[in-house]
């Protein structure tokens, strides 16, 4: 199945094999070519997680998904990982009950907290490198991840 857009996000083309596995083929990213940085999305919502990785992916991240706190900390103590996209509250749990996980499995990650129950940012708590208030922009996620990924090759 051959698929063409205009645009940056442009798809080189869709594949869909007998597997019913979709490769996606980005403009300019060859297969088996690895992305740099790993960012994990702690976000029990699965369509806003999938937005998040759909997008992150667009930028060469490479993403891993998270439902939940414990999947998240098995994630942290079995995967590398950069960047931490971590919703304020996740699954009837307080999210920053991870960042002690966070910080003794991936010291040199950083943590950018989600949330869209504050009118105002919060405090950021300790080891917390930056806030994102939903619903954002993706531009503006796309921004605060290369900022963080930029953070976390230089600890």
């Amino acid at each position: 199945m051959e698929h063409k857009t205009q645009g940056p996000f442009a798809l080189r083309r869709l594949v869909v094999d007998t597997n019913v596995q979709m490769q996606i083929q980005l403009k300019g990213h060859e297969p088996g070519e690895t992305a740099a940085t790993t960012v994990l999305v702690v976000e029990d919502d699965a369509s806003l997680r999938l937005l998040c990785r759909l997008n992150l992916e667009l930028e060469r991240y490479r993403v891993l998904e998270a439902g939940t706190v414990d999947h998240a900390a098995e994630l942290l103590t079995q995967e590398p990982v950069d960047v931490v996209l971590l919703d304020l509250h996740v699954a009837g749990r307080h999210g920053t009950e991870l960042l002690s996980v966070i910080k003794a499995e991936r010291p040199q990650a950083s943590i950018c907290l989600l949330s869209g129950t504050s009118e105002t940012d919060p405090p950021l708590e300790e080891g917390v490198d930056a806030f994102v208030r939903k619903p954002f922009e993706i531009e503006h996620l796309n921004a605060t991840v290369r900022r963080l990924s930029s953070l976390a090759l230089d600890r």
